[in-house]
């Protein structure tokens, strides 16, 4: 791609070491972001875990929606003629 864009235009070539630079710093932030994110995502599935492993309900929500990844899609087909989750 640079090389394309510096036979297209004039521009010199420190812009496109920052542009290098940019995408790189882009791509360290939204790493972390994904790193942090799965983190959440894995701590709260294994909260649920627990939760079902002692029979218990901490948070209704998140039980709701781990229940609904476990059914069938004619399950799901039938909760969602009876009721809507919006």
């Amino acid at each position: 791609v640079c090389a394309i864009l510096m036979t297209v235009s004039k521009l010199g070539t420190n812009v496109y070491i920052m542009a290098m630079h940019a995408w790189l710093l882009l791509f360290v932030v939204l790493s972390c972001f994904v790193y942090v994110l799965d983190n959440v995502i894995n701590t709260i599935y294994v909260c649920f875990a627990i939760d079902r492993d002692k029979g218990e309900v901490s948070k209704h929500d998140v039980h709701q929606v781990y229940g609904l990844l476990t059914l069938t899609k004619r399950e799901r087909l039938l909760l969602a003629g009876r009721t809507s989750l919006v």
